[in-house]
């Protein structure tokens, strides 16, 4: 998060896309600066423990959850798709997605993530 000082920390947050890492129970332990705005929360800190249902992409929760599952379980270590984010009512984001396990020691502890906006479409409700 944004409170690390080292070089590696600083470059995640800073990177251009949206990074976010989870532990094995699917909730974050942290993201870097475009994945926290995206959240919408007041502070970095308030990602860490929450999960996609706490988010405001809820509607994606399940779908998330079911992809995470697939890393988590070893059945995939390289998860890649374009799927629709439903931000609000208002913002719908097309992104690319990559998801891969982190592993530790040779066990999977965790899943880290990488998206790119492709299409950004504002509704009319």
């Amino acid at each position: 998060m944004h409170q690390e000082t080292s070089v590696p920390h600083h470059i995640i947050w800073n990177l251009p896309s949206y990074i976010f890492w989870k532990d094995i129970n699917l909730c974050y332990l942290g993201c870097n600066e475009n994945f926290f705005k995206l959240s919408g929360l007041k502070n970095p800190a308030k990602l860490i423990g929450k999960t996609d249902y706490e988010m405001p992409w809820i509607k994606c929760a399940s779908k998330y959850r079911e992809d995470d599952k697939e890393i988590l379980q070893g059945h995939s270590h390289n998860l890649t798709s374009v799927e629709e984010l439903v931000v609000t009512e208002k913002v719908k984001l097309t992104i690319y997605v990559v998801k891969k396990p982190i592993y530790q020691q040779g066990r999977i502890t965790g899943i880290q993530g990488y998206a790119k906006i492709l299409t950004n479409t504002l509704g009319k409700t």
